[in-house]
């Protein structure tokens, strides 16, 4: 009976060790407390961001009302559906007045990515530099969007992806998960679907975010209104 006891206590440490080792490619430190993995030679954070201050300290307003969040122009964020619980797997949607505000709503160190930034990402992971500046669903054949995406196949509502979960190979770490949206007039939608990461970049008619899909191995790239609700993820300066 002792020697059964020593192996189990013998797997158990060897499995604790394993799952140590693997925590060593997505790096945090007492300095810098924001998990974060590299990809080529760009630092992302390996989660998307959960703040309620801006850099500077000054507090960003949370709105659960539809309407008031369809008519502010400041910025704001949200739970999606108001429910703090979705925190724990998405972090917090943003609108893009919140992305641009001047004191800066990424962590010091940090900034939320441009358009360009995103590229070369996309790049990296094989698009074709044609693709690049194209609109909707792209990098299909390289599978951009599947190495991206956390693994696995869930229930719906658990806040995990919809099967099928297409191709996802989560191959750099990157870990998106499906954290769905707020439109323009307040409702929730999408979620267990599809994530939305704002870009910094603003053009005439919208500001550009990236969208992944259960269903898609590919992609998007999209000029959405101002007044949406976003994840956003950051990349080291």
């Amino acid at each position: 009976m002792k020697n059964f006891n020593y192996f189990i206590l013998l797997r158990l440490l060897i499995i604790f060790s394993l799952l140590s080792c693997s925590e060593d490619s997505v790096k945090s430190t007492d300095d810098n407390p924001f998990r974060e993995i590299k990809i080529g030679e760009q630092v992302w954070m390996a989660k998307d961001i959960d703040v309620v201050t801006y850099s500077n300290g000054d507090t960003i307003p949370q709105i659960t009302d539809w309407k008031e969040w369809s008519e502010t122009e400041t910025g704001a964020w949200c739970y999606y559906a108001n429910d703090i619980e979705n925190n724990r797997i998405h972090g917090k949607l943003y609108n893009w007045y919140a992305v641009n505000d001047p004191r800066g709503l990424a962590p010091a160190g940090w900034h939320v990515p441009t358009d360009e930034e995103w590229h070369i990402l996309e790049q990296y992971l094989g698009m074709v530099s044609a693709d690049l500046n194209s609109y909707n669903f792209r990098g299909r054949q390289q599978c951009v969007g599947g190495s991206l995406k956390a693994t696995g196949i869930y229930e719906e509502f658990t806040g995990f992806w919809k099967s099928p979960n297409k191709m996802a190979t989560d191959s750099v770490g990157f870990s998106a998960q499906p954290g769905g949206k707020r439109d323009p007039g307040g409702e929730f939608n999408q979620r267990n679907l599809k994530g939305y990461w704002w870009t910094s970049s603003n053009i005439s008619h919208g500001s550009l975010c990236r969208e992944l899909l259960y269903s898609a191995r590919s992609i998007a790239r999209s000029p959405r209104p101002v007044n949406c609700g976003f994840s956003v993820r950051c990349v080291k300066d």
